[in-house]
């Protein structure tokens, strides 16, 4: 009798607290169904140990409005009572099952954890005369909240133990020999508690930003030792704050005297390696180019007569390098100058030039400055 009484309480409970969660929510604004199915442990007695399952069925809110009390809201509970409690409340003579529970119950979100105890009436249960599962149900609803300011944003709602104290009733009505009894049922470890997720205060959706900007500029190698005219365009988002895009470059060539009368002339180029990231946010920009450095082609003169010339599309940094770039006045609409640095790794795919184009290019920081309209 004990052990189907905590069964129609852990149903009530369960129900109790989805109510609660629904309650927060409130009932001017749009729900979500949520159901929630957990087994518990209870221990009370005649038949000592006994587990317990129960189902919560709730309309959780998606949102709750800040500095609004929420209305209270009802909520529905079944629990099962497996054959064992049958059997107990059987030998005990009883008929019907009255009573209450408390159930346990946590809403948790920005600045707030907030434990609860859930109040629950279980319905009169008349108990089968027959061998065999019958369902409780159990009727409660939640007090009103109000959330403040500092707490907007998703809260969570989940559920907790038991506390039953049920009734069993023989077929006048009088409580059976076995008196009132009071049960602890615990949650069995490993399962989800989670019944349901809300938000509190409105949900900002940022629009998404795009630009298209054109660069040019210049940019420092190595050190210093040479210098590139630099164009191309900047194309992108800004998705709450995140930058996304594409970044084409295109440099010149630079020459590098040798011996008084030679001259080494490179055509370098910038491949993209993958999309920008980076952020934005009240006018400062914070991003991360990822490129190959290419070295196209290289002549080589001696008193302005070409002596040797090579090109090739695969001569390129073996690894991706990454030019960090910022501003500290930028503007999606109208751009803005933009500064950075990077370092040029060995290259690859040179033929016999490879090691050319590594002291060339390799061996101290570059930095790259750039106008964006």
């Amino acid at each position: 009798m004990k052990h189907t009484n905590i069964i129609q309480k852990f149903r009530p409970i369960a129900f109790a607290v989805a109510s609660c969660a629904v309650s927060f929510g409130g009932l001017n604004l749009n729900a979500q169904a949520s159901t929630l199915s957990l087994d518990y442990t209870c221990v009370y007695p005649l038949v000592e140990e006994q587990r317990l399952s129960v189902f919560v069925n709730a309309d959780i809110p998606t949102h709750v409005n800040v500095g609004e009390l929420t209305p209270a809201f009802q909520i529905d509970a079944v629990a099962t009572i497996n054959v064992g409690a049958w059997k107990g409340l059987s030998f005990v003579g009883t008929r019907t099952l009255v009573g209450t529970v408390q159930a346990q119950a946590s809403i948790s979100g920005p600045g707030l954890t907030l434990p609860l105890m859930v109040p629950m009436t279980i319905e009169t249960v008349d108990v089968p005369q027959t061998e065999g599962t019958f369902d409780a149900i159990a009727l409660g609803s939640t007090p009103p909240l109000v959330f403040a300011e500092q707490n907007r944003g998703i809260f969570e709602i989940t559920i907790g133990d038991l506390m039953l104290e049920v009734e069993p009733r023989d077929i006048n009505g009088n409580l059976t020999g076995i008196g009132q009894i009071q049960v602890e049922c615990i949650v069995d470890p490993g399962q989800s508690q989670l019944l349901s997720e809300f938000q509190v205060g409105a949900l900002v959706i940022e629009p998404i930003e795009s630009f298209a900007l054109v660069a040019a500029g210049e940019s420092s190698l190595n050190g210093d030792r040479h210098t590139v005219d630099v164009v191309g365009s900047f194309d992108g988002q800004v998705e709450s704050g995140n930058v996304s895009g594409n970044l084409e470059l295109e440099a010149g060539s630079f020459i590098t005297p040798f011996l008084g009368f030679l001259r080494i002339e490179t055509d370098l180029a910038f491949e993209a390696a993958s999309d920008v990231a980076g952020t934005f946010a009240d006018g400062s920009l914070d991003a991360e180019v990822p490129v190959y450095v290419k070295a196209t082609a290289l002549r080589i003169r001696i008193f302005g007569i070409q002596i040797f010339s090579s090109s090739s599309d695969q001569c390129q940094t073996i690894e991706p390098v990454v030019i960090n770039l910022e501003s500290s006045q930028f503007s999606l609409l109208e751009g803005g100058q933009v500064s950075g640095s990077y370092y040029v790794g060995a290259f690859e795919n040179c033929g016999g030039l490879k090691s050319i184009f590594t002291a060339l290019l390799s061996g101290s920081v570059s930095t790259i400055n750039l106008s964006l309209n």
